[in-house]
């Protein structure tokens, strides 16, 4: 019999840590009830805080969750989810960096999560591999055993090379459009248009390479994924709208939502092969809905900038404040007076080159662009420079 559950030093460290993250959480959610200084964020504050309450409390409370493994079955014990499967109800195990799951037969059953922080936990990943088939490295063999190909094994390994060769290929070129604005100090229009293009031509792909390429990147899988093409394309075009900013949203979204549509009518046309039914299949369907979204998003937006051919109307306004955000990336905010159209004092990301050069009570010149697509837009300068669109995007 083998019993997993946290160590004690792991407990003693873990309720430290969580204690520390309670006390400001329920200081932030009660705070309404003793002073007004969290008044102005408590919309965002305050969820975010009964949340980290929550799931504070939540981990607390689960700490002497115990799994026992036993002959016969696989027995989970807490206070809040007490779940067990008979040795002959799994069908196979799965792992990632810090977990092993222990996945049941259609219908037998919830799968057994077990973290690499519990003990034993090495002894039970030997008892799973000794017992049972990896489910990633049998999902990832199933395109030598697919009846529709009819090819013996080589001949499938020179087509997935092939599929490799050209969508590796894809991801080299995304990469280097979405690197040339730093690599030039400026972005051609022809860029923009590649990177529109870059899920139609992912998803001809995969319709050229029917049967040797797969949705997503799977880990022990030989056959490429169209996701990540897709996925950069959609981020890279996202990343050239930081300094464009909309005045109003109400004629965007009907364009983005049609372009969203219009990508997923090839994504499930031509990927009508695979098993969309499978839980997997339906969370990287749902992701490629997300990516499309935001790639139609991007799209439109710089579509209205490279058909806007109208001189924009400029306004002088002055800086009240000014602040980085650092996080993964790093962005930079002026605080401007009301100016034209904008009746109050608001944030506005612009590049670095206008953020080192402008101070507190300094003056920046707003252009307002009527949008080739009538979507109204503006960005940010400095005095001296004229407004170069093509820089922005």
């Amino acid at each position: 019999m083998l019993e997993l559950r946290l160590s004690r030093g792991t407990k003693i460290f873990a309720s430290i840590l969580l204690v520390i993250l309670l006390i400001p959480a329920v200081s932030i959610a009660f705070s309404p009830l003793f002073t007004d200084f969290f008044a102005k964020g408590y919309l965002v504050l305050g969820p975010m805080s009964y949340f980290l309450t929550g799931f504070c409390i939540y981990a607390l409370l689960q700490m002497n969750e115990t799994t026992i493994i036993d002959d016969f079955s696989v027995r989970r014990q807490s206070r809040f989810d007490n779940r067990e499967l008979l040795l002959h109800q799994i069908q196979g195990y799965r792992t990632d960096k810090n977990y092993l799951y222990l996945i049941p037969f259609p219908g037998q059953g919830k799968k057994i999560k077990l973290s690499s922080w519990l003990s034993n936990y090495n002894e039970v990943l030997t008892w799973a591999e000794s017992r049972y088939p990896d489910l990633d490295e049998v999902e990832g063999m199933e395109i030598y055993e697919a009846p529709s190909l009819n090819m013996d094994k080589a001949e499938i390994d020179r087509h997935i090379k092939r599929a490799k060769l050209e969508i590796y290929l894809l991801n080299g070129i995304i990469v280097i459009m979405g690197l040339l604005p730093w690599l030039l100090d400026s972005t051609p229009w022809w860029r923009t248009s590649l990177l529109m293009l870059g899920p139609l031509i992912a998803l001809c792909l995969m319709y050229r390479h029917k049967g040797f390429v797969q949705l997503g990147d799977l880990k022990k899988s030989p056959a490429p994924g169209v996701f990540l093409p897709i996925a950069l394309s959609a981020a890279a075009l996202m990343i050239s709208t930081i300094n464009i900013h909309v005045l109003k949203y109400d004629r965007l979204w009907s364009p983005a939502i049609g372009i969203t549509a219009l990508l997923t009518l090839p994504l499930f046309y031509f990927g009508k092969h695979f098993e969309w039914r499978k839980q997997s299949k339906i969370v990287i369907g749902i992701m490629f809905l997300v990516f499309f979204f935001i790639h139609g998003y991007a799209s439109v937006l710089l579509l209205n900038l490279l058909t806007d051919k109208a001189a924009p109307q400029q306004y002088e306004t002055r800086v009240e404040n000014k602040r980085i955000s650092k996080g993964k990336s790093t962005t930079y905010y002026l605080k401007l007076d009301p100016w034209g159209p904008r009746t109050s004092a608001e944030d506005v990301s612009v590049p670095s080159s206008v953020y080192k050069h402008v101070d507190i009570n300094g003056v920046v010149i707003v252009h307002l662009y009527k949008g080739g697509l009538d979507i109204p837009w503006y960005h940010v300068t400095l005095p001296q420079h004229p407004a170069q669109a093509d820089k922005m995007q």
